[in-house]
């Protein structure tokens, strides 16, 4: 099973979301509307942590908990993209363990709370989506080039 097999329109949307980091600088990465909202370089972290948490805690059984990645980690638009593909590869290869008869599979996250595989999946696609759209309004504001819609 593939990720995009599933959602085919996820495919176009990552492939945006990617592309929208090119040549964004540290301070635009570091742009937010408040103080008490997270920068656009945070957005893209949180993306990749959240997979990073379904996919590979959550589905790989590793029973961690949650973990934002902090901007010293990946300070930058290439160490950003660098990690998105890794993670992404690495779920695509764990979804791929599994067949269309596995999605109602249920896994257990720290808290002992179960989700089907289905949901997971789902999840992590509208999680993504969700927070590209804020991202494709920071760059707006930003005046740069929106490649998500």
């Amino acid at each position: 099973m593939n990720l995009y097999d599933l959602y085919p329109h996820w495919k176009t949307r990552t492939e945006r979301v990617r592309e929208s980091l090119n040549n964004l600088t540290k301070e635009q990465l570091e742009f937010r509307h408040r103080e008490d909202m997270r920068s656009l370089g945070n957005l893209y972290r949180h993306i990749i942590a959240a997979e990073i948490y379904w996919f590979h805690d959550v589905v790989g059984n590793s029973g961690n908990k949650y973990k934002e990645i902090e901007d010293d980690e990946l300070p930058d638009a290439e160490s950003i993209l660098n990690k998105w593909e890794e993670v992404r590869a690495k779920s695509q290869e764990l979804v791929a363990t599994f067949s269309m008869a596995d999605l109602s599979n249920k896994f257990k996250n720290f808290k002992n709370r179960e989700y089907e595989l289905s949901y997971i999946i789902w999840h992590v696609a509208e999680h993504e989506i969700h927070h590209s759209g804020q991202i494709s309004q920071m760059l707006r504001v930003l005046r740069l080039n929106s490649p998500i819609f």
